[in-house]
Parts: C-alpha cells; structure tokens; sequence
C-alpha cells in the first residue's frame, strides 16, 4: 500500500521515501489496518499519507516545519502538519502559531488550511505519517526509523533547507541533519507556548533567511 501511494507521487521525493526501512514499515502498518478495520479509523485518509511530499520537488524545499503525528479527529488529519482543513474547529496549537503570527506581523490569520504555505516550499511533515483515532503518538514506533533516515537522507539532498524545531521532540531530530539551517524553540502547544513561543519572531526569522520571504498569510 505505502509503496503505491509513494509510486503515485508527481514530485521526486520519491527517491528518498523508498528507503531500506519502508518493506518492514509497509508490513507493519498493512496488519495494523487489519487489526482495527471496521472499528477504529486510521488517520489521515491513506490518499494523504504522503501529502507533505507531493507539492514540491526536493530542490525547491525551503523551509522544513516538524510536527509530531496527525490529529486524532475525524476530519482534521490532511497530511500536513498543524493544518486542518477549514471545515475543522481550530486545533490549539494551530490557534497559538497564529496568535504569534499577529504578534511578529499585526494581522491576524484566518485560514487553517495550511496548503498555501506547501505551495511557496515549505514541507509540513510529521515525525509519524498516520495515527490511530483517539490515541495520540500511537504509531511513533512505527515509523520512527523510515522518518529519522527521510529527514536525513533530505538534508544531504538539499543543503538550503531551514528546518523549524518547536518543542523536544522536534529538536531531538537535530542530529540527523546534515547540512542546513535550524530555527529552534518552545513548542505552540498551549501547555507551553507561554514559556517562550509567543515572543519567538520565528516566521521573521524565517523569512530574514530567504531571498524570496514566505507569505505566512
């Protein structure tokens, strides 16, 4: 199943997301939709497993925002991290990236579809590419290893990319980059985000690291 999706993608990130863990991930994941078919979901639909991966091509990656695993909400999981489709209530820590977006620029935004920030090169991914319904971090084991070698083997590819490191999780994932540019913090979660996110001037900082600025609204 993972290798299909991965064969249907029209960018050529594709070369690296058929790496040597994916059989064993692919096995894997296949039994837990087993396990719980007809009775708990798994998110996001499998058509968006991938979704972070198929907006861009690996040279035109410029920014990198990790997240750590899909909403655990029916319909709010798209495939990319903190964004929901508009349809969707706003997840909290969504309402705090935005909350810190008026603080660094003045004007508030609106749109938690999150797909036009992909659109200018900046690559939503999560650390675990699905969840189970309900249950937060349930596949982190799963892909943990298949994601630690996409991260890396994406650094060697294109060494211009600025990765966005909010909260440990995130920024344990520092040692598998090998070239590029780390922005690290306080995640937006609101059991944190009061401690050192809202003040951060991350999307300026950003943005003083491009020629071209991403516009964040």
């Amino acid at each position: 199943m993972l290798t299909e999706l991965i064969d249907s993608l029209n960018t050529d990130f594709k070369d690296i997301l058929k790496n040597e863990y994916l059989p064993e991930l692919e096995e894997k994941l296949e039994a837990e939709y087993e396990k719980f078919e007809g009775c708990i979901d798994i998110y996001p639909p499998q058509n968006l497993i991938f979704n972070a991966f198929n907006q861009f091509n690996i040279n035109d990656c410029r920014v990198l925002i990790l997240g750590q695993d899909p909403y655990i909400n029916k319909g709010e999981a798209m495939g990319l991290c903190f964004s929901v489709p508009n349809e969707c209530p706003m997840p909290p820590s969504l309402r705090n990236i935005f909350k810190e977006l008026e603080l660094e620029y003045g004007t508030l935004r609106t749109n938690k579809d999150l797909s036009d920030w992909t659109q200018q090169g900046v690559l939503m991914m999560n650390a675990s590419l699905t969840v189970l319904a309900g249950k937060s971090n349930y596949h982190a084991k799963l892909w943990k290893n298949y994601t630690d070698k996409v991260i890396s083997d994406l650094s060697k590819r294109n060494p211009n990319i600025i990765y966005v490191l909010w909260g440990r999780f995130a920024q344990d994932k520092e040692k598998l980059i090998n070239k590029g540019t780390v922005i690290k913090g306080v995640h937006p979660s609101p059991l944190s985000a009061s401690r050192g996110f809202f003040g951060c001037n991350h999307f300026k900082q950003v943005n003083e690291k491009l020629e071209t600025p991403i516009e964040w609204f």
